[in-house]
């Protein structure tokens, strides 16, 4: 068994105390620190640099599942100011979602929360949005002329108790 020495706590322990380095070829591939040194090193540095640490978690979720760097995911915020790429909203404090065909995979822009939800509500399906969107410009019209004849229980605005 190989013994090696923490450069922090400066004892000397068996080599399976500190975690394994793929990259590195020193001290057998293992890190500096042993284990429970590393262990509040890295919570000591989290402490110290909370922005750098916030940042380094966003870039890692981007790559992992979008395939985005966080700079491209910058660029493309800059494309629409900074603003959802359906609603135009500038300014949300919230962050953009990024969205992607959930067929292809593949990025089709940043949307705001709102806006992804109603996405999804729509199964990401045009048709269903275009139907949505007629509904809503002419449903007043339509109610209109249904209730312009004699209906019994005439109709009431919601929120409206009948009197």
């Amino acid at each position: 068994m190989t013994l090696l020495t923490c450069t922090l706590c400066k004892k000397e322990k068996p080599e399976n105390d500190f975690t394994v380095v793929p990259s590195s070829k020193g001290r057998n591939g293992r890190h500096s620190h042993c284990r429970p040194c590393r262990v509040e090193y890295e919570r000591q540095y989290r402490k110290r640099h909370p922005d750098v640490v916030k940042q380094t978690k966003r870039g890692t979720h981007y790559r992992a599942t979008c395939g985005i760097t966080l700079g491209e995911y910058e660029k493309l915020k800059t494309l629409c100011l900074g603003g959802c790429w359906i609603c135009k909203r500038p300014g949300i404090t919230r962050g953009l979602n990024i969205d992607h065909n959930h067929k292809t995979g593949l990025i089709r822009g940043l949307i705001c929360h709102q806006c992804n939800r109603g996405l999804r509500w729509f199964r990401d399906n045009p048709a269903d949005l275009r139907a949505a969107a007629e509904y809503l410009e002419t449903s007043d019209q339509l109610m209109a002329a249904a209730l312009s004849t004699d209906v019994i229980g005439a109709h009431q605005p919601v929120g409206e108790s009948h009197v």
